[in-house]
């Protein structure tokens, strides 16, 4: 759900430099934002798997181990890591690059669709995001009308 999350995000700040929205506060939440909030979410699945799919495939095809690839690029966020690519590895990751921008790029406006479709705006999406993440009374109403359905 991170990365759909940072896919937004991303996709929001394309234009400008955004500070990110502030967290829905749990009244200003109605619960039929809520469970498209929900339903978001649960579609939001099939498209990271559908992602990480076809990163793999990329990966191998380009004859690196996947899990090898995953942790030097989380490494390349954490400045501390002591993770350190071969020149090797280096040279297929900026192969890779473009490709995975590509696919980045796609799945962000699947999900901006997909947001879209259930009638709230990204910007919406996230301060609900954010309101669950830091909120337990709106993380308890989410987790009431996901039991729900």
């Amino acid at each position: 759900m991170l990365f759909i999350a940072a896919s937004v995000a991303y996709a929001q700040g394309g234009q400008q430099q955004m500070q990110p929205p502030q967290p829905a506060a749990p009244e200003d939440v109605s619960d039929e934002e809520l469970q498209k909030f929900s339903n978001i979410t649960d579609s939001a699945q099939s498209i990271q798997q559908e992602v990480q799919s076809e990163v793999q495939t990329l990966v191998e095809d380009e004859g690196m181990e996947f899990a090898r690839f995953q942790k030097i690029m989380m490494s390349q966020r954490n400045p501390q890591s002591s993770v350190q690519p071969s020149q090797e590895e280096q040279e297929k990751i900026k192969t890779i690059q473009p490709e995975l921008m590509k696919i980045n790029k796609q799945a962000q406006q699947q999900f901006v669709q997909l947001i879209q479709d259930e009638g709230l705006t990204p910007q919406r999406f996230q301060q609900i995001m954010r309101g669950v993440q830091t909120n337990q009374e709106l993380k308890q109403r989410l987790q009431s009308v996901q039991g729900e359905s």
